[in-house]
């Protein structure tokens, strides 16, 4: 119940940032270690649904570059199928 909203918030934030914030690379390990997971809550919506969507994290993978955040955000955006 309090790891999704850190989660979902953080990569909404990171993704409004010019630059990619360092610690993104942790918040993307993380959410993608229970990917599977959150993509079942949001399924059964224990999730809200504007959170499930994964605000920004569509617009971090999309970047141009070949980060390691860019990599585990494009990696994400295809478990998470948003």
């Amino acid at each position: 119940a309090t790891l999704w909203p850190l989660l979902t918030e953080s990569v909404r934030v990171a993704s409004a940032a010019p630059k990619l914030p360092p610690w993104l690379n942790r918040v993307l390990d993380v959410a993608t270690l229970h990917a599977e997971v959150l993509l079942e809550a949001g399924q059964r919506g224990l999730i809200p649904s504007d959170a499930a969507a994964w605000p920004g994290l569509a617009g971090i993978a999309a970047r141009r570059g070949s980060t390691a955040a860019l990599k585990k955000a494009r990696a994400l955006v295809e478990v998470l199928e948003v």
